[in-house]
């Protein structure tokens, strides 16, 4: 599966109305799943546990959940990842040119 793919599979299931329960959701549901993939890494470095001890499968459903509340907030503006990628890149090209 590929980024585009993703968007509209994501865009068919998130069949909501927009408005601003819609538009809370997303953004604290996106908020709330990207606390808990900084709370698995926080555990992880804070007991010291070897690479091989991070749970993969439990970041990868966390990091999903992720990106499904962000491509459901941007699909909200009309927006696609590839016009945030891009975006991001000048953004980024512009600050570590040196």
């Amino acid at each position: 599966m590929n980024l585009e793919e993703y968007e509209g599979h994501v865009t068919r299931l998130w069949n909501v109305e927009p408005g601003l329960k819609s538009l809370f959701v997303m953004t604290t549901g996106l908020g709330g799943e990207s606390g808990e993939v900084e709370d698995i890494l926080k555990k992880w470095v804070a007991t010291g546990q070897k690479p091989e001890k991070l749970d993969l499968e439990h970041l990868t459903e966390e990091l999903g959940d992720t990106l499904f509340y962000l491509i459901t907030l941007v699909r909200t503006f009309g927006l696609t990842i590839d016009d945030i990628m891009k975006y991001n890149i000048k953004k980024l090209d512009k600050r570590y040119s040196e």
